[in-house]
């Protein structure tokens, strides 16, 4: 069945700004891995002839699966599911194991059970029933000949189970297909350069090849739809290849990891630890580190070394150093190097130094950084000269540093 979905958030305190619609994401994505497309995302308020409206327009414009989310709970304003079966001309009628779900919920909750919550137990008859494991409201899927209507609760928490135990394996059957996709991380190039060199590829009816901007890197993600993960490789592997002859030079990566979890991967395979020296980032590149569960396996110290005493002190940066380059130079982001390893006993360490900004630093411009990575005793220095304000200048930075470092394990010999 080719399923074509629009997803309707019910919920005034959606379009009051008071919550954040993290289901229409988590649905959106969700479906995609079963190869369903979402054509349309829409947001209604608690209110029953809008609703109602909003299924008429999704239907009349060639939709054939509707997902919504919300407007199942006990209070007057919870109208989905009344709504939903009035449309099909359905009645409400009790579900049995509904009940038992909330009498024991309600119980678990010292709690009294009301008429608010009996209502809850009611579902459209007719209509597939999917249990509610984290909360009171069930879940319902009603179809009427070519069409479905699936009602899940508000709370992310109730909906991404439920979705995941029941919606999924339900929809993977309806639809037959499922999403493959890859993703290359760039660096060092802009989108608007990359939507330039790639324009011609953009437009495949085969494959979807869509970039978009995370953290401070490039995600080129390349999708096709197919039946298993083999086959969605063999499709997209002409057009990845493509790709890397055009920008390979920009792609550091492969897969969804963020930059801390692709380092520590490195750092796995050669059983090493990282230790850091900063100054400009001022702790910011062990804190993203810490980040990641299990980073205490991998990393061992990190030194905030903001003024010259201290650079001196803890990395035992020279003095002659410091008067002759500045604290701002690839000398000094040498010895800080050097010196965390020498410190710690690690196997890396990276060192940052640089003016943040807004003013001149040693009569050097905002923006101008150097990066150090020490890898058992050998220094690679890298230059920067970054455009933006003081936060800026640290977070780019910070980025910088992990990637210069991951690219320098990545081309080590194991």
């Amino acid at each position: 069945m080719d399923l074509k979905c629009e997803i309707i958030c019910v919920g005034t305190e959606l379009l009051l700004g008071d919550i954040v619609n993290t289901n229409s994401h988590f649905i959106t994505k969700s479906l995609a891995e079963i190869g369903i497309d979402v054509y349309y995302h829409t947001v209604v308020g608690d209110n029953f002839e809008r609703l109602t409206l909003a299924i008429e327009n999704s239907f009349n414009r060639g939709m054939n699966l509707i997902i919504t989310s919300g407007g199942l709970g006990p209070t007057d304003d919870d109208i989905t599911k009344e709504c939903t079966s009035e449309y099909f001309n359905r009645k409400l009628v009790s579900h049995e194991e509904s009940l038992k779900n909330i009498e024991k919920f309600v119980k678990s909750s010292r709690e009294n059970l009301t008429e608010a919550n009996l209502k809850q137990s009611y579902v459209p008859e007719e209509s597939i029933v999917m249990k509610n494991s984290k909360g009171t409201a069930p879940g319902i899927i009603i179809e009427n000949e070519d069409k479905i209507i699936i009602n899940l609760p508000g709370p992310p928490s109730e909906l991404y189970e439920m979705f995941n135990d029941s919606v999924k394996p339900y929809l993977g059957k309806k639809s037959g297909y499922k999403y493959y996709s890859e993703f290359l991380r760039l660096y060092g190039v802009n989108e608007g350069d990359i939507n330039g060199i790639l324009s011609d590829l953009f437009n495949r009816s085969d494959q979807t090849l869509a970039p978009y901007v995370k953290e401070d890197d490039l995600v080129l993600r390349i999708t096709t739809k197919c039946k298993d993960d083999d086959e969605g490789r063999r499709l997209i592997s002409e057009l990845k290849d493509e790709i890397y002859k055009r920008v390979g030079q920009f792609i550091y990566a492969e897969g969804e990891s963020n930059i801390e979890e692709l380092l520590c991967s490195e750092l796995k395979k050669r059983n090493f630890r990282i230790s850091f020296g900063e100054s400009l980032t001022g702790g910011m590149l062990s804190s993203r580190f810490v980040n990641l569960s299990g980073a205490s396996e991998f990393f061992g110290e990190s030194f905030v070394t903001y003024s010259n005493e201290s650079k001196m002190k803890n990395l035992f940066v020279k003095y002659e150093t410091l008067e002759k380059f500045g604290a701002v130079s690839s000398n000094t982001a040498r010895e800080m190097a050097l010196g965390v390893l020498n410190n710690t006993g690690c196997h890396v360490s990276i060192s940052t130094t640089g003016v943040a900004g807004p003013s001149e630093s040693e009569g050097k411009k905002p923006g101008l950084v150097y990066i150090a990575v020490c890898v058992l005793g050998e220094v690679y220095v890298k230059e920067l000269n970054i455009i933006g304000d003081r936060m800026r200048i640290r977070e780019r930075t910070t980025f910088d540093a992990l990637v210069f470092a991951y690219d320098i394990l990545k081309n080590m010999e194991l």
